[in-house]
């Protein structure tokens, strides 16, 4: 029991890792240009280990930008 609760843990995380690589990848560049760094943002491994074992963390983190950039948008 314990361990497909673990499972499937995880595989919310890894899921929620891979939607943020596919929606953010074709942006990389954009995203550079905003946080003022000379190259694209990537996530390495390490971080995205990270991400996928913390992923309400992550998640919590991913939807206040996300309504943040509605408010300013819609304004």
């Amino acid at each position: 029991m314990i361990y497909s609760i673990i499972f499937i843990y995880i595989t919310l995380g890894t899921f929620l890792m891979f939607v943020l690589e596919l929606w953010m990848y074709p942006h990389k560049e954009e995203i550079a240009l905003i946080n003022e760094q000379e190259k694209p943002f990537e996530f390495d491994w390490i971080t995205r280990i990270v991400c996928a074992i913390i992923w309400p963390v992550t998640l919590a983190i991913v939807l206040k930008h996300m309504i943040e950039w509605i408010k300013k948008f819609y304004k």
